[in-house]
């Protein structure tokens, strides 16, 4: 058979070096575009990781309203249980000798009905609605380890009063007694490791932790002080929301009276 033959039978195709270099890479991409995907990917990643981080910070918030809105909640049926009384930043004595002193410790009593676990510096850690999502430290001993030892949140003695020891700062209210409710700001942000009330007007402007919207905070003695635009509060008519810095003023400390204590 000669070759003509042969073609006319079977076409002869012969790859040339264009082809054959195809053909020898065959599904593969070559370096180049190998670095252009690369390029896109981090591209992407580039835009969504803000997105990502936003949306972890948001749903932090979420979480920490949810738990002041349990607090709240507690406050509530505390005054309930005591004649209308609303439960001061330091009771001084309790149900039980565990409710005795932080707010956090008679609270737990009046919500979930036993005292808190002793040591309190490490039965405060199963008081889970005492934490907030966005904070990084966790609860125990601030003198020992360097943790929040009365939860993520600060109460407000200036509306609900400071003890009821004698002469407090600011004396115990009753809830028929606030006027504007829906005002009164009772919880907020705490930046303090050793704190749990703000005894005075003062404290309400430093004593607050603005970790919303912050990466973090700088560190001076026991309190964080964060860089955030926002803190969260819990206000006596049960309802919650985030707070902006610019309106954190010393007459928010005392919105729901009708006149700043004196």
């Amino acid at each position: 058979m000669s070759q003509s033959e042969f073609c006319k039978g079977r076409p002869l195709s012969i790859p040339n070096s264009g082809s054959r270099k195809l053909l020898r890479l065959g599904g593969t991409f070559t370096l180049i575009e190998l670095l252009v995907v690369i390029a896109i990917i981090a591209i992407l990643a580039s835009m969504l990781l803000p997105a990502l981080s936003n949306a972890k910070r948001r749903a932090q918030g979420i979480t920490c309203l949810n738990h002041l809105k349990q607090l709240t909640g507690g406050f509530s049926s505390y005054a309930d249980a005591y004649d209308d009384w609303l439960l001061p930043g330091n009771t001084s004595s309790g149900a039980s000798a565990t409710s005795a002193g932080a707010w956090v410790y008679a609270l737990h009593e009046v919500m979930f009905g036993r005292p808190i676990a002793l040591p309190a510096s490490t039965g405060i850690k199963d008081f889970k609605i005492l934490q907030c999502a966005a904070e990084s430290i966790g609860l125990g001993s601030h003198s020992t380890e360097n943790k929040f030892s009365y939860g993520h949140y600060v109460a407000n003695g200036v509306i609900l009063g400071s003890s009821f020891v004698t002469a407090p700062t600011f004396p115990p209210k009753k809830m028929s007694g606030i006027p504007y409710p829906v005002k009164a700001l009772i919880l907020t942000d705490n930046n303090n490791r050793g704190a749990y009330r703000i005894d005075s007007y003062e404290a309400f402007n430093t004593g607050i932790a603005y970790r919303h919207d912050a990466g973090g905070g700088a560190e001076s003695g026991n309190s964080i002080l964060y860089g955030g635009n926002r803190a969260n509060a819990g206000f006596l008519d049960g309802h919650v929301e985030p707070v902006k810095r610019s309106e954190m003023t010393e007459e928010r400390s005392y919105a729901g009276l009708k006149e700043k204590p004196r």
